[in-house]
This record gives C-alpha cells, sequence and structure tokens, in this order.
C-alpha cells in the first residue's frame, strides 16, 4: 500500500507542476524604458524675479535614451505655495517656460515634469522661485504732493538693476503734509508714517493702508489722533521695547507686539512730575538680536539732560555711565538738533546759546554700563545753520548739509569740516547710511551699500511732481574725493527717506 501511495503523490505532484507552466502565459516581449535627462536646470537653482514686472522664461534640455522624438511627452511647470496648506500651482504647460511671475514676495519651488507618455513614467526637476515686488527692498522715498503724502521706492533688483516705483500707493486715504518716517528693519521691525494730523503704521512688506492703520489703535484708549514724531524698535535679547515720543513730548513704551500703549512714562519712578521729551531716541544698532539688555537713550528737553531705558525698566531715568571725564549728565544751555547711532555709538548734537553744535558721542551696553566716548566742537562753514545731518556706518565722519552744500567732519582728526559736495539750484533735505540689521545673508555688493553715502535734495527750479533727486556716492576711507556710484532723478518733493531691508 505504501507503494501505491508514493507513486500517487507523485503523480499528483507531476500534475500540479505541468498546470502552473501551462497557466503562465505572459508576454515576454520586453521593450527598454526610454530614460531621460533634463538639463538646463540645476537642482536648487535660484531664479530671481520681481513680480508683476518680470517674465520668468526658463529653456530646459531634454536628452531621451531611446529616441530623439518629443512628441511622445508632455511638460508640466508648477510652483509650490504655502497658504495655510501647501498647494502646487500650474503656471505652464509647454516645454519652454515664458511665465509673467505674479507672486508675493518669498521664496518657492519650482518643479518641472516630463511625462512620457508610452511608458507612463514621469521625470521631475526641482528649482527655486526668489519672488520680490518693488515693495519688498529699497529706497523708500517720502514726498510731498498737493500737501499730501507720496511714496516713492528706488526697488533693488540686483546689483545692475533698479526699478524706480513712483507714488506707489493710494495716499488719498492719509491726511494733513508729510512729516517723515520711522523705519525699523528685521522680523519685528515697522514702518511709521507721520503726517501734520496722525501717524499710520504701513504693511513693511506691502506698503499698504488701511483704516486700521492709524497709529491710535495701538492704544489701550485710543485718542481721536497720535501725533507721533519718532518711532524706534529695538531688538533685544529678552525682548522688544517699542518706544514712542508724541510732538508734546510724551513718551510710551510696550514691550510685545501686539501689546498696546497704556499711559505716558515720561517721568521719573515715584515722581509724579512730567517732562518733555525731545523726539529722539537712540538705540544700538548693525548687531541683530544683541546679547544683553542695552540702554535706550533719550534726552530731556524740560531739564537738558540726557535719560535711558535701562534693559527690562518701564520707566525712564537719568542716564549712569562707566565714567564721567567728559560730562555730567545734566546738560544746562544745549538745545538737542540730532541723534543717531552708528555700527559702533550713539551721538547726539547739541546747540549752544552761541550758536556752537557740541558732538556728544556714547557706547550703549547693558547693566547701564555706558561709556561716554566723545566731546568735541563740530567745527566747519554753516554748521550752526545744518539742517541735516549723517554720522558714517563705520569711519569716523559725521557729513552735514547747509542749502544745497554737503560737508564732512573727521572727528579723528578735528579739523574744520570740508565741503565735498555742491548742488546749484538745490536743497538737501536728507543724508543718510543704511545700516542692515543682518537678517538676510547679504552679498558683498549688498553689504558695501552701508558704507555709501545717500543724499536726498530737491531742485529749486523744477515743479514738485518732479524735483527730487536720491544720490549715492561711494566713500573712501581716508578722506578722499566722494565717487558718484548712481542718480535716480524726477522724483518727488522729498521730505525723508531710508533704506528699507527684505524681511
Amino acid at each position: 500500500m505504501k507503494t501505491v501511495y508514493r507513486f500517487l503523490l507523485v503523480a499528483l505532484l507531476a500534475m500540479a507542476a505541468t498546470s502552473c507552466l501551462y497557466e503562465d502565459k505572459g508576454n515576454y516581449d520586453y521593450h527598454a524604458i526610454n530614460d531621460i535627462t533634463i538639463g538646463g536646470i540645476a537642482s536648487g537653482q535660484e531664479y530671481p524675479v520681481v513680480s508683476f514686472v518680470d517674465t520668468l522664461r526658463i529653456k530646459p534640455q531634454i536628452t531621451c535614451a531611446q529616441s530623439t522624438d518629443e512628441s511622445t511627452l508632455e511638460y508640466q511647470w508648477s510652483v509650490l505655495i504655502t497658504e495655510g496648506e501647501q498647494y502646487e500651482r500650474v503656471i505652464g504647460k509647454e516645454k519652454n517656460l515664458e511665465w509673467p511671475a505674479d507672486l508675493k514676495a518669498g521664496k518657492y519651488t519650482g518643479l518641472f515634469k516630463v511625462y512620457d507618455k508610452i511608458s507612463g513614467l514621469s521625470w521631475i526637476q526641482s528649482f527655486k522661485i526668489v519672488a520680490t515686488t518693488v515693495t519688498s527692498e529699497g529706497y523708500l522715498v517720502l514726498c510731498r504732493q498737493e500737501n499730501r503724502p507720496r511714496m516713492d521706492i528706488i526697488h533693488t533688483v540686483d546689483q545692475d538693476r533698479e526699478l524706480v516705483g513712483r507714488d506707489i500707493f493710494d495716499g488719498g486715504s492719509l491726511v494733513g503734509e508729510p512729516i517723515g518716517f520711522d523705519y525699523t528693519s528685521g522680523l519685528w521691525g515697522s514702518l511709521v508714517l507721520h503726517t501734520s494730523e496722525s501717524s499710520w503704521s504701513l504693511n513693511t512688506q506691502e506698503l499698504t493702508i488701511s483704516e486700521e492703520s492709524d497709529l491710535k489703535y495701538e492704544f489701550g484708549m485710543p485718542p481721536a489722533s497720535v501725533d507721533a514724531r519718532k518711532v524706534e524698535i529695538t531688538t533685544l535679547r529678552n525682548d522688544n521695547v517699542y518706544v514712542l515720543i508724541d510732538a508734546a513730548g510724551d513718551m510710551y513704551i510696550k514691550r510685545e507686539w501686539g501689546e498696546l500703549y497704556a499711559l505716558p512714562i515720561n517721568h521719573l519712578k515715584g515722581e509724579d512730575t512730567y517732562f518733555e521729551m525731545a523726539p529722539w531716541i537712540g538705540v544700538r544698532k548693525g548687531k541683530g538680536i544683541t546679547q544683553v539688555d542695552q540702554s535706550i537713550m533719550l534726552f530731556d528737553n524740560t531739564n537738558k539732560r540726557f535719560m535711558e531705558i535701562p534693559g527690562g525698566a518701564f520707566l525712564p531715568r537719568v542716564m549712569q555711565y562707566e565714567n564721567t571725564d567728559l560730562w555730567p549728565s545734566a546738560q544746562v544751555d544745549k538745545e538737542i538738533i540730532h541723534m543717531e547711532s552708528n555700527m559702533n555709538y550713539t551721538f547726539a548734537l547739541m546747540k549752544d546759546s552761541g550758536g556752537k553744535v557740541w558732538m556728544y558721542g556714547v557706547e550703549l551696553n547693558g547693566d547701564s554700563k555706558n561709556v561716554q566716548k566723545y566731546l568735541m566742537e563740530v567745527k566747519g562753514s554753516g554748521i550752526e545753520k545744518a539742517t541735516a545731518f549723517a554720522f558714517h556706518s563705520l569711519y569716523p565722519y559725521l557729513f552735514y548739509a547747509v542749502g544745497g552744500e554737503v560737508y564732512r567732519f573727521d572727528y579723528s582728526m578735528q579739523a574744520p569740516a570740508e565741503k565735498v559736495l555742491t548742488y546749484p539750484d538745490a536743497t538737501v533735505v536728507k543724508l543718510h547710511f543704511p545700516i542692515y540689521l543682518g537678517w538676510i545673508a547679504y552679498a558683498d555688493w549688498q553689504k558695501e551699500r552701508q558704507y555709501n553715502l545717500v543724499v536726498g535734495y530737491n531742485n529749486t527750479k523744477k515743479p514738485e511732481t518732479n524735483c527730487g533727486t536720491v544720490a549715492i556716492y561711494k566713500v573712501p576711507a581716508l578722506r578722499g574725493d566722494l565717487t558718484l556710484c548712481k542718480e535716480y532723478t524726477d522724483l518727488g518733493y522729498i521730505i525723508d527717506l531710508a533704506y528699507k531691508e527684505n524681511n
């Protein structure tokens, strides 16, 4: 019986094997895959575009392993956009991309897909799109036109290209003549525009204005209007400090974005006597987020003394120093005419009753370890009539303007100022050195702009609509001649200007 069972088992296994062999009716007519290589687009390559101005053009190179016939291929260009949730937006379906850019300012991932209709396979190449708008970055130029604010902008595209936008926002919703603006760059930055009637907080990326832009809505008890004259944000290790001084000399403070201004703080701790603050605020510049909670430098107009808000404090006090060998805190018989910070120090220019101008230089530090660095008379032609000032970002130079003339005072030499620029039939209204906070990894050519003098002047013989000019000069280190780099004409009647970083 065992022999019979063994025979039946062998027979069944043989039948099963035969059945398996005959059921395999697959197609073994193999074809090689038409492998595709995408050239002309490097992985991660960046394509800069100015939205609503530029057209992005890319011509890829397609190489097929099996055939040169591209009629079997389909193409798709797309951009990955994150607005709440990420989605893919198709921007082209031809081999060569020709797309009028219309993205919001930012960095995006682009995708180029090639689909083979025969094999059903796809190949994908990624790249980067860096989109800016004319309001993303550049020189903001506040102008006056028909007694209303007008904003022009010189937008920086790259090292060799700028775009000039004129009257870029509708100023019809703003009331009063323009007075100036305060711009602070960085992630928590702000742009506050001041008119004779109110102050407005603009969207820093798009420079848009709405009813809610009125600065009065940043107060716990909104007044009818806010007549601010100076708004400054200092980025510290522990928090951001927002300081506002209005036309009446009242000062307000808040320490968080979204927090509201409350009561004036221009009084000493434990006292109820208020003093008038000058519309100047000194903060350390060019360091990004500081490693210490530095002091904020102020000036008390009533008592003629320097004040400070120490790190972490909510009230001002008389300024304290590590040394007092140059001057005491009280400044009798002097009026403050300018305050400005460069990469190293904060400077105050004071005028005495005899018309002489004095320069005070302070190194602001944490824990009130402020250091008195400079005290000297600024000597030079017309200094008592100067209306515009700028301290070089790095070199020991003070520039000042009288009418259509610009002078340079070297405070390391203390020699009388020398005339360096003359503009016939013009009035210089603004001198400026940009200082970057360093939130972006700037190229060398961008960093160099911090050391260039920016001059804004109005031609007295041209109409208000196009009398303004912005001229940019390279400043040598050893008191050499200034070299004109670029000049932008036919702007509006200039009131104020500053360089706006890309946030």
